[in-house]
């Protein structure tokens, strides 16, 4: 089973270029106001739309199984705003979060 998020956004191209240049994840456009993002089997649709009457926001965390979590770690780290660093998680995963360029928590999981 796969699940996709759809998420409103400040903006279409600074979205974009923070998840291209950033975190070196692919996009591809939906139309001229949205834009599909992968890592994995996961997909965070934004969309610079006020679809919902309301400033982008969530109280939640968007989890991204990733292969190698300290290479993203690595890699991260110094460009991104950390939400909690890389760490032992007592349910049996190694993570750390980062803030996007929107607000939204990003949370790279590797399972142990």
């Amino acid at each position: 089973m796969s699940l996709s998020v759809l998420l409103r956004c400040h903006a279409i191209e600074q979205s974009r270029r923070f998840y291209e240049d950033v975190l070196k994840l692919r996009t591809e456009d939906l139309n001229e106001h949205s834009i599909s993002v992968f890592c994995g089997d996961s997909e965070i649709m934004l969309t610079d739309l006020d679809l919902w009457q309301a400033q982008p926001h969530m109280s939640g965390t968007i989890y991204l199984g990733v292969v190698d979590v300290d290479a993203w770690f690595g890699r991260l780290q110094s460009c991104c705003e950390m939400v909690w660093p890389l760490q032992e998680m007592p349910y049996g995963t190694r993570e750390f979060a980062i803030r996007d360029c929107n607000g939204y928590i990003l949370a790279f999981v590797q399972k142990n």
